[in-house]
């Protein structure tokens, strides 16, 4: 079987209880690092990482749908997933967060940041 080249065919669900889940889709390079700077706040020559965003940008990046009751066919967007609970919330983040980077040369090309503030050149 021929493997693909796309890293965005990974998809995982995550059964967040007996009724709800989330399925989620790996992201690729480029989208990643079109989200770090979507977070970026650059202000006074310095650039900034907003986690919070970057987390929220994630999540909505990577879900494909979520589905149950609870979701009672609400969109993903940045807004709902700062609504989510707690418990619904964190096993979605968790599993987006595992997909987000794992071979070495994804992370080459990335080259992601280890500090919160750099110089803007």
């Amino acid at each position: 079987m021929a493997k693909s080249a796309f890293v965005t065919d990974v998809i995982e669900i995550v059964n967040i209880d007996d009724e709800n889940s989330a399925t989620l889709r790996k992201l690729g390079p480029m989208e990643i690092l079109k989200m770090q700077h979507e977070a970026s706040i650059r202000q006074d020559g310095f650039r900034y990482d907003n986690t919070f965003l970057m987390n929220c940008l994630v999540i909505k990046n990577c879900l494909v749908s979520w589905d149950g009751p609870a979701f009672a066919g609400a969109e993903i967007t940045v807004e709902n997933i700062t609504r989510l609970e707690t418990n619904f919330l964190e096993p979605i983040l968790k599993k987006a967060m595992d997909l987000l980077t794992t071979s070495e040369d994804e992370k080459k090309v990335l080259s992601l940041p280890t500090s919160t503030q750099s110089s803007m050149g």
